[in-house]
């Protein structure tokens, strides 16, 4: 079962995606953010691309960033 959060980002583009994040689990739907063109967990500031759920920052660390998606939900 999957638990899903639309969001519209900063230029008005609506994007679907897994509303949990794959670090800690953090329901982003809850208490995330949209920052630009990303949502923002609010555990600890990972961010995700709308457009196809790739994490695009990690706040303290360069390593590893490409390791972790969210399920981007195409229609």
């Amino acid at each position: 079962m999957f638990i899903l959060i639309s969001s519209r980002t900063e230029r008005g583009i609506i994007n679907i995606l897994d509303a949990y994040c794959p670090h800690l689990g953090a329901n982003m739907a809850e208490s995330g953010r949209v920052k630009g063109d990303c949502l923002e967990c609010p555990f600890h500031s990972w961010k995700f691309r709308g457009e196809d759920g790739y994490c695009e920052n990690i706040p303290y660390t360069t390593k590893g960033i490409n390791k972790f998606y969210i399920i981007l939900i195409e229609s």
